[in-house]
């Protein structure tokens, strides 16, 4: 069944570049987002809430952040 990708967050070299790659994955939508998403790196997710993780963010992290306010 086919996925419909509801949020998509890019990384790039500028705000600009990131904004333009994450619009476009999320209009090629989950078949094709990965080309997109791979060199520079992104993190979508689709209608079910799965996490889709690409390029440098394909690797899991062992660091938490640490938010205060």
């Amino acid at each position: 069944m086919l996925r419909i990708l509801t949020a998509v967050t890019a990384l790039a070299p500028t705000a600009v570049r990131a904004e333009a790659l994450a619009l476009a994955a999320m209009l090629s939508g989950p078949h094709a987002a990965p080309r997109l998403l791979e060199r520079h790196g992104g993190i979508a997710f689709d209608d079910t809430g799965r996490e889709l993780r690409f390029g440098p963010l394909s690797r899991a992290s062992r660091t938490r952040l640490a938010v205060g306010f």
